[in-house]
């Protein structure tokens, strides 16, 4: 996490730590847009999507988010990019 993440969504890293990117979803965000990147996480595929995410003060930002299974014989983690579009 770096300076760039927590300015774009508004919360500390202390905040934001340990949570999963749930926190950042609500009312606009695409279920379908969710449904493909739970389906690419689970078959250890790379992704990368658009989709709507909220800041701390719940202003709605368009979001990429690419995310890239790492390997270490077989998936160990995950690794996410995300940065603020459109």
């Amino acid at each position: 996490m770096n300076h760039g993440f927590t300015d774009m969504i508004g919360y500390s890293k202390s905040e934001a730590l340990h949570r999963t990117p749930k926190f950042l979803q609500g009312a606009d965000t695409s279920a379908q847009t969710k449904k493909r990147i739970k389906d690419n996480l689970a078959q250890n595929k790379p992704c990368k999507e658009v989709l709507i995410n909220y800041r701390k003060d719940q202003t709605p930002y368009h979001c990429e988010v690419h995310i890239i299974p790492l390997y270490n014989q077989q998936t160990t983690h995950f690794i996410a990019f995300e940065r603020e579009v459109g």
